[in-house]
């Protein structure tokens, strides 16, 4: 996700920041070694509310770009990857909308 936030800042060329720096580490719902759920800053959802969902295909690539050279192993993307960037997209615009809270739930 980091590398996914990081392609959104490039593509809209605003200085770059990652996902780890937006997590509220104080207030969270669940935190151990295996897994974690953490409000998001909404510098994320402001974020991502300036795509739109048409934007996902170009911002997945960008994302996997940056995956393929940090690990040296070639993820070909796929649509569940470009659905899920779409979804993204459509959830921060909802919870900016909304004014919503934006949770990042991660687990091994």
């Amino acid at each position: 996700m980091n590398f996914l936030v990081g392609s959104a800042t490039e593509l809209i060329n605003v200085a770059e920041f990652g996902l780890r720096e937006c997590l509220d580490t104080t207030k969270f719902y669940f935190d151990s070694e295996e897994g974690g759920a953490y409000f998001v800053d909404t510098a994320i959802i402001r974020l991502f509310s300036r795509f739109n969902e048409i934007d996902a295909r170009d911002l997945t690539h960008k994302w996997f770009e940056k995956m393929t050279a940090e690990y040296q192993e070639d993820t070909p993307v796929n649509d569940d990857a470009i659905k899920a960037v779409e979804a993204l997209i459509a959830i921060s615009k909802n919870a900016q909308e909304q004014n919503l809270d934006l949770v990042h739930i991660w687990y091994l």
